[in-house]
């Protein structure tokens, strides 16, 4: 018997033995390592009882790591892609969850933790037996749906039937995957207990190409074809149709002392004012105090423009991370207006080094207005404290 590493994670043992087999068959087995990296990339036309409303992109990155054999913790970002005239502008953070779970060989996770992420559980299930080219399998998963963004999480239970397509001519293992969603239309589509009430039936159809790396660059990626379609109790019909992307890849863990010593220095090197480095539970986080805005609004003073000009020469040593823009208010005003104006200032941010030559599609962005203070809000001189932004560098 054979070991061929396909994935860092995943494992075929190819049988060669052609006495026993007619063809050369195959065991799948997913061997966890210690950095996984999950990203979702959609293409949604989205329409409103018959009357198209446009098109969806969204993103939902989970960057997970494991101390043990198959126990996996971290985050999941669920991020709106922002898009104008089909050109990319940005990426807004719409959610972010803690998840764990449990991974087990054959594909399938015990869901310790995780808050509708992962939205499709035990999925892809790999088969216990050795398939050859045509074999066919059937297993059980669930996928875990928000289509109004309401928090109302609905788990809808789906039946995959699999099929082994064989090699194709990059060399890579070729799966294909399909299954219906449907949900509360007969006793064999039970309702979520703990669903969405107003949700009242759903329909749709998924049609997935799982493609297994077979050149070692470590990667799995799944492309998925779907339509579906949700009817509410007040008569509303939501119908989403487009392309699902899923890509699963490991990554090497950020030497977190070493690039806080890097990052430190260059700030002494570049003499930057107000910045504090420290690590964080995701990565390393620079905090940018004091920053000068003109008040109530996401516009930098020109007083400024050196240090973010020196802060975009120290990001651009520090390469193949994403970076995390968040900016943080004075508690003033409502939650809400703390909200939008912390958004719109890491927004503003976020297209301040854009310009100054940092990619943009390796930033993401949020605000949490003031609802992280580092400083009593009683004196104008603490809310000033307040009026941070934060940039963390993500390990992935």
């Amino acid at each position: 018997m054979e070991k061929r590493k396909v994935l860092p994670y995943i494992i075929l043992f190819l049988t060669i033995s052609t006495a026993v087999f007619s063809q050369e068959e195959y065991i799948f087995r997913i061997t966890p390592k210690k950095n996984l990296k999950i990203i979702e990339k959609y293409n949604l036309s989205k329409s409103i009882n018959n009357k198209h409303i446009g098109h969806i992109y969204r993103e939902i990155r989970g960057v997970l790591q494991s101390d043990s054999k198959n126990l996996y913790e971290g985050k999941y970002y669920d991020i709106d892609v922002i898009k104008h005239e089909g050109i990319f502008i940005g990426r807004k953070i719409y959610k972010t969850v803690s998840v764990k779970f449990q991974l087990f060989p054959d594909g399938t996770i015990n869901l310790i933790k995780g808050g509708g992420y992962p939205v499709l559980v035990n999925f892809p299930v790999f088969s216990t037996k050795p398939v050859k080219k045509g074999d066919t399998w059937i297993a059980s998963g669930e996928r875990i749906i928000d289509p109004e963004k309401n928090g109302r999480l609905t788990r809808i239970k789906i039946l995959v039937e699999y099929c082994y397509r064989g090699i194709d001519g990059n060399g890579n293992f070729i799966v294909t995957a399909k299954y219906h969603t449907t949900y509360g239309l007969s006793v064999g589509s039970p309702r979520d207990p703990y669903g969405d009430e107003d949700l009242q039936e759903i329909q749709g159809s998924h049609n997935s190409t799982i493609s297994i790396s077979g050149d070692g660059s470590g990667k799995i990626l799944i492309s998925d074809i779907f339509f579906e379609k949700y009817k509410y109790s007040d008569k509303k019909e939501i119908s989403v149709r487009g392309t699902d992307l899923i890509i699963y890849d490991s990554f090497i863990s950020m030497d977190r002392k070493k690039v806080v010593k890097k990052v430190e220095t260059s700030i002494l090197k570049r003499k930057i004012k107000d910045v504090e480095v420290v690590e964080h539970d995701d990565g390393i986080s620079l905090i940018i105090k004091d920053l000068h805005f003109i008040a109530d609004r996401a516009v930098l003073l020109k007083d400024e423009a050196g240090r973010i000009n020196s802060i975009a020469s120290l990001l651009a040593d520090v390469p193949d991370r994403t970076f995390l823009v968040v900016g943080h208010t004075a508690d003033v005003g409502t939650k809400e207006s703390q909200i939008k104006l912390s958004i719109r200032r890491a927004k503003m941010i976020v297209e301040e080094l854009v310009k100054r030559g940092i990619k943009r599609e390796r930033f993401i962005y949020e605000g949490r207005g003031g609802s992280e203070p580092i400083a009593l809000n009683d004196i104008e001189e603490n809310m000033r404290k307040n009026r941070r932004v934060e940039i963390i560098i993500l390990e992935d």
